[in-house]
């Protein structure tokens, strides 16, 4: 599997436009009235967006050996990980339901509906419940990307037993750019909000700072990176 240059370029743009994204509406957050929404109606904003991002890369996927790859799940992710456990929803089930009634790719259409959405939810638990609602740092979100990106892989197995030639065959294809460019892109967004606000993201693995809560998420990280 040898990437052509144009291929190349539009596997690159596709990992940048969530990370792009990810840097304009945290700016306008931070600079414009836009910040001053209430919790929820922002939330709704940033799902929407995000959402219309995962919809690009499903319209605008790469082909590359009769596959086609994007980096849908990204979008979910970033909008969970950095903005709020409710933007990540939003934006993986609009995500997934495009995907669905997308009338290409019918083969892989339930993986990947179900592989959005499951972005989307990942980002939430992990948001919400693993970091205490605070932005992770950008290697946890290196892991999560790649994670969710490994289960999205499994679940073309999963649905398509009966043709496990043409799923192994697409899989073979897909795996590894679709995996690092979803973990890359994620990277990327956490990394640039966190050098543009000037400080680290929440870091669950800290020094100094141990308690029984983080000991808790750090086990509980390692065993799912692991799985």
């Amino acid at each position: 599997m040898t990437l052509s240059l144009i291929t190349f370029v539009r596997l690159v743009a596709s990992i940048l436009l969530p990370v792009i994204v990810s840097v304009v509406i945290y700016v306008l957050d931070k600079k414009t009235k836009f910040g001053k929404i209430k919790y929820m109606p922002k939330q709704i904003i940033i799902g929407i967006l995000f959402g219309l991002v995962a919809i690009s890369a499903t319209e605008y996927g790469v082909p590359l050996d009769g596959a086609v790859l994007n980096v849908r799940s990204a979008s979910p992710l970033s909008a969970g990980l950095i903005f709020g456990w409710p933007a990540g929803l939003i934006a993986g089930f609009i995500g997934g339901i495009e995907r669905y009634f997308t009338p290409t790719g019918d083969f892989t259409r339930i993986a990947c509906t179900f592989g959005t959405i499951i972005a989307g939810i990942v980002a939430a638990v992990v948001r919400r419940f693993m970091v205490d609602n605070k932005r992770p740092s950008w290697f946890y979100g290196l892991f999560v990307g790649l994670v969710t990106e490994v289960i999205h892989m499994l679940m073309v197995f999963l649905n398509n037993s009966g043709d496990i030639q043409r799923a192994y065959k697409i899989v073979e294809i897909c795996a590894l750019p679709m995996i690092l460019s979803n973990g890359i892109s994620v990277m990327l967004a956490l990394f640039c909000i966190s050098s543009i606000s000037k400080r680290n993201g929440t870091l669950i693995f800290e020094s100094g700072k141990d308690n029984i809560s983080q000991i808790f998420q750090r086990w509980l990280f390692i065993f799912v990176v692991i799985a």
